[in-house]
């Protein structure tokens, strides 16, 4: 019943980018644009009241935003980014019933010319427990396909693109090819949360042929020494 609450009254990209088949299937469909840079948000359901503080921006540099228990802090860099967040809701122990709905996201945005190794390092322990969802992707923005990504729905994991570590923190690295993309991390908490973060690396795959001309370069310079 949880899940069909927040399908119903979400109505920004964080929730579609929780659970990664769902983005699969379509960004486009969840009628919310794809801003990058950062937002929290505090949503009190008994009275209504929403909170929310967003950071967007079309370029590199530092995003901030913070409301009443959710921030959220991204570094946007030409060659990656690191985001770090804070998200925590609230349920009532004795009904059952959500009373504070928390997110956080950073959304950073890479244009790459060729092939390009792909490395992120995350840890998403702070937010993983029955009631709270959270996940990190690269996202193809052409085709709103995941290239990779790893979420856990409540306590449950899902890996994309050849992601096969499924622990809450780990690492993964992996080839992408030329184009443009969303690197994505997102929560959304009905219970108590905690942190969680990423740091991101692109490089730039040498083109084959590339790694004879870089050792002839090499050696030159040493006999130029000597």
């Amino acid at each position: 019943m949880r899940k069909k609450y927040m399908k119903h009254t979400a109505t920004t990209a964080t929730a579609v980018l929780l659970a990664l088949p769902l983005v699969c299937a379509s960004i486009a469909e969840a009628g919310a644009p794809i801003n990058p840079g950062a937002k929290a948000e505090r949503v009190t359901l008994s009275p209504l009241e929403t909170l929310t503080s967003t950071d967007y921006g079309m370029t590199p540099g530092h995003y901030q935003a913070s409301v009443t228990g959710n921030s959220a802090d991204l570094n946007w860099l030409t060659g990656g980014s690191n985001f770090a967040g804070v998200c925590t809701g609230s349920t009532d122990p004795s009904t059952g019933f959500i009373t504070v709905i928390g997110s956080s996201q950073g959304i950073s945005v890479v244009t790459l010319a060729a092939n390009t190794t792909f490395a992120i390092s995350y840890n998403m322990t702070g937010v993983v427990r029955t009631g709270n969802d959270v996940s990190w992707a690269l996202i193809d923005t052409s085709t709103s396909d995941v290239v990779f990504g790893l979420t856990f729905e409540d306590t449950n994991a899902t890996a994309a693109g050849g992601v096969s570590d499924t622990s809450a923190a780990g690492s993964f690295s992996g080839t992408v090819a030329a184009g443009t993309y969303w690197l994505i991390m997102a929560a959304q908490c009905e219970q108590l949360g905690g942190n969680f973060s990423y740091d991101a690396t692109f490089t730039a795959v040498p083109a084959p042929g590339a790694f004879p001309a870089i050792l002839m370069a090499a050696a030159l310079r040493g006999r130029r020494r000597r």
